[in-house]
């Protein structure tokens, strides 16, 4: 009952990864349904990477470790866009937005360069 529950919410994360990534071809002009659309589909990925199915399924745990760790702050970021972009559509991005945005590519990056092995030391700098 607890795999069928997990698949079920990722099937609504995916649904709505996609219904609102059609929504950002239909209209381009509306970015945060694009932000929201990779927000709702790297949580979907984080949260099957360390689903028990994902486990018995894959053999190299390192893929789906580095996959989980890789979506975290590519969702985090991601939401952070949707709602700025959301509630101020005009305005440029601030300081703030723009470390996220950077830190959080930084961070992707090392982990697809470092692997796992740094994932704590990375992850306190980017919390930072």
């Amino acid at each position: 009952i607890e795999q069928t529950s997990l698949l079920l919410l990722n099937a609504i994360y995916i649904f709505f990864g996609f219904y609102h990534l059609f929504f950002f071809i239909r209209w381009t002009e509306k970015k945060y349904n694009l932000y929201f659309a990779i927000f709702s589909l790297s949580l979907s990925t984080y949260f099957l990477a360390f689903s028990n199915l994902a486990f018995q399924s894959v053999r190299s745990t390192k893929i789906l470790l580095i996959l989980g760790y890789t979506t975290q702050p590519i969702a985090v970021m991601s939401f952070i866009l949707f709602l700025y972009d959301y509630f101020h559509p005009t305005q440029r991005f601030s300081g703030f937005i723009k470390y996220t945005i950077v830190s959080s590519l930084l961070i992707v990056a090392c982990f697809q360069i470092f692997g796992i092995q740094f994932y704590l030391s990375l992850l306190y700098i980017w919390y930072l």
